[in-house]
């Protein structure tokens, strides 16, 4: 219910409790109302809780319109909540006034009514210092805590107004002699001569501060820029754009280890890929033995490169990808992971060749070419002439008889040879000394036998 600063503290309880806060939400709970909060800004555990004390003194205007409440419920872990339809019980022990620019208008009241840009003592002192002096109060905050006045139980602290002329000057005298020898004992700390040499020292600082700051949002500038520049030059060995960042590029390619620090990229003189490693002592557990090594990685693209993935490597190129013959850079990894080498060449129909000049590398990849294809016909002849012998000593084989020796020889056992040659013989109703090859495969399929009638024959072909 909204009512006026007037009506409030002329009608409250003196014993009464005060909490200042906000709604939560825009919607009210059905059973126990609209939640409010009801903690302070930056505390975990401190309400705005005041004694109703505090209020009767605030140089609010008496029309000041509040929004209070005292239909309220306490939930769990501290929630409270207010009806908003109930009307004020000035006879309650406790009051809500929801409104969040309530320590604001508080302020702006008390230096409405007290005059403050006129009649602020520690406003006069800085306006009666030197301007070096004014300075250092102002960046040294030695004011805080001198000549302030504070309300609502120390909510709000603001500077202490004197409407008498002569009080007020008395007060700025009084302080700006302690303020002015603090000032002098501080130059003399700090070696300067005096407040010129001090303000000249802080234009310094400013101006140095100034092109810091320009400098680190230019890089930052630079370093956007870089990045979405090799992100979008980042390529398959098809010429497809691998459509993710760098840094999974990075990943993807060259093994990273563990404990990685950061993966970086920028756009510079030169194309490389480095690693930088740093050992951290307090990595592990005091009972491990080794040393935490982290590592770091730098992807640098000159101006005007792209990247295409070529056989697994790193390959930085410029202008159009030619498949047939192009200079190019490429990234090797040793054994170690920090063995990282960035290499320059060629790159002739996905070889990477280090050669002093285009149509060396061509000759290379040529003669390699050539005796590839060599060592492709000469492996296919053999191939050619092992299955040429191996169909020969087959035809050999489905005219050779296989006999009782030749699986002895074979390395198979007399026991299971001879259940074979009863189970055969039994099979066929008489007698049988020697058997051909077809046969031979035949009843060892049957007998499932297939693993001992196999040694048989390739000793037998190898013997041949």
């Amino acid at each position: 219910m909204t009512i006026t600063f007037k009506e409030f503290k002329n009608n409250i309880k003196a014993d009464a409790t005060v909490f200042l806060g906000s709604f939560r939400w825009d919607e009210a709970d059905k059973t126990r109302g609209r939640e409010v909060s009801v903690v302070r800004f930056g505390y975990k555990d401190k309400y705005n809780c005041l004694d109703v004390s505090s209020f009767p003194s605030l140089p609010l205007a008496d029309n000041y319109k509040m929004d209070v409440y005292t239909d309220y419920n306490v939930g769990g872990w501290g929630t409270h909540y207010v009806n908003e339809e109930s009307a004020v019980d000035f006879n309650s022990n406790r009051f809500y006034i929801i409104a969040p620019a309530f320590v604001k208008d508080v302020e702006k009241a008390y230096n409405r009514v007290n005059d403050a840009k006129r009649c602020s003592i520690n406003a006069r002192v800085l306006a009666s210092a030197s301007e070096a002096c004014a300075t250092w109060l102002r960046r040294s905050d030695y004011l805080k805590g001198k000549n302030e006045v504070e309300l609502l139980e120390g909510m709000l602290t603001l500077d202490a107004c004197e409407n008498d002329n002569r009080k007020r000057e008395n007060a700025v005298r009084r302080t700006l002699g302690f303020a002015e020898k603090a000032f002098a004992k501080f130059l003399r700390k700090e070696g300067f001569a005096n407040g010129d040499e001090y303000l000249a020292r802080l234009e310094q600082e400013t101006k140095a501060k100034a092109a810091t700051e320009r400098a680190e949002k230019a890089a930052e500038k630079k370093r956007v820029r870089d990045i979405e520049y090799v992100n979008s030059h980042i390529f398959y060995e098809n010429g497809e754009h691998v459509g993710y960042d760098f840094e999974t590029f990075i990943e993807r390619t060259i093994n990273t280890g563990t404990h990685v620090m950061y993966r970086t990229c920028s756009v510079g003189n030169e194309n490389s890929l480095t690693c930088e490693e740093e050992n951290d002592y307090n990595g592990y557990s005091r009972r491990c033995q080794f040393t935490m090594i982290k590592r770091g990685f730098r992807l640098t693209v000159k101006k005007g490169y792209s990247i295409r993935l070529v056989g697994g490597l790193i390959t930085f190129y410029r202008g159009e990808f030619k498949r047939d013959g192009m200079a190019c850079e490429w990234v090797e990894q040793g054994r170690a992971i920090a063995d990282i080498v960035t290499k320059k060449g060629y790159l002739v129909r996905g070889e990477h060749i280090e050669a002093k000049t285009l149509k060396e590398a061509k000759r290379i990849n040529a003669e390699k070419r050539k005796q590839q294809a060599f060592d492709l016909l000469n492996a296919r002849a053999k191939r050619a002439q092992k299955a040429a012998e191996k169909k020969q000593r087959m035809e050999e084989l489905a005219k050779y008889m296989f006999t009782f020796d030749d699986s002895l020889n074979a390395g198979n056992c007399r026991p299971g040879t001879q259940n074979f040659k009863n189970l055969v013989e039994k099979e066929v109703g008489h007698e049988v000394n020697e058997i051909s090859l077809a046969d031979l495969r035949k009843y060892g399929r049957m007998f499932d036998l297939s693993y001992y009638i196999d040694r048989v024959i390739n000793y037998v072909m190898n013997r041949k």
